[in-house]
């Protein structure tokens, strides 16, 4: 039998997602648990592969069971699992449902701090500057639609080809925190597309990266003349969706 586990985790403590040799990950805590659970060997399956320090709040996993599952599966889960991971739901689904393949749409969020707290360090982006928020919309519009964000993502030969459709896109202000926060959506991400596009936001709205120039990017894959990789413990998986869950 096939199951989807819906988790979330807190990513500071881990690798990322992927089983890594020597190294904490969530994928090898969540194969861990389950190889105690049916005695032998029990491959884990997720929606994406996160990178070290980024969180979920919510992303699926598959796996198939060699057995029934005990009972109140979900109790035992997450007595097992460490503080910083749990599961949500224990969902059983067809033999071949696929964690990864099947989803129709993923969506991240970025969060950024702007005055110093320490309670926020390792799950928002500490950017003390200030910042003009109808240029930074106006350069949010821009990403809607099919893109090939090659020039906004790391390269890997092992893609097919690069271009992600962006559903939605939008900053937000939280009222108890003054964070900012950035929205988006899409059919698909590439490796680091999303902090690499929330870099380029900031320094649009810090005015070191012109309009034009991103403009240029998106609708013509000219290199971006400012290209970073804003640090990792600011990005949520937030969401995933399947046509059957």
């Amino acid at each position: 039998m096939r199951y989807f586990l819906d988790l979330s985790f807190k990513g500071t403590a881990y690798a990322g997602w992927q089983v890594q040799p020597d190294q904490p990950s969530i994928q090898g805590e969540l194969e861990g648990v389950l190889s105690k659970i049916f005695d032998q060997h029990i491959p884990v399956t997720g929606a994406g592969r996160t990178d070290a320090g980024v969180h979920a709040h919510q992303i699926f996993a598959h796996f198939d069971a060699p057995k029934d599952l005990p009972e109140r599966p979900f109790k035992a889960f997450n007595q097992m699992l460490p503080p910083d991971i749990s599961v949500q739901r224990i969902i059983p689904v067809a033999k071949d449902a696929h964690a990864r393949y099947d989803a129709t749409s993923r969506s991240y969020r970025y969060f950024i701090h702007h005055q110093k707290d320490p309670m926020l360090y390792d799950r928002s982006f500490f950017f003390p500057f200030e910042v003009n928020r109808d240029t930074m919309e106006k350069g949010t519009q821009l990403l809607l639609g099919e893109i090939d964000f090659a020039p906004l993502s790391r390269h890997n030969p092992d893609l097919k080809h690069t271009r992600c459709t962006i559903h939605s896109a939008h900053w937000e202000t939280l009222p108890e925190t003054s964070q900012l926060v950035f929205h988006i959506s899409a059919n698909r991400f590439l490796h680091n597309m999303v902090r690499r596009i929330v870099g380029a936001l900031l320094h649009i709205g810090v005015g070191k990266l012109s309009l034009d120039d991103w403009r240029l990017t998106l609708e013509e894959g000219k290199p971006l003349p400012i290209n970073k990789t804003i640090p990792p413990q600011g990005l949520f998986l937030w969401s995933v969706q399947y046509p059957y869950i």
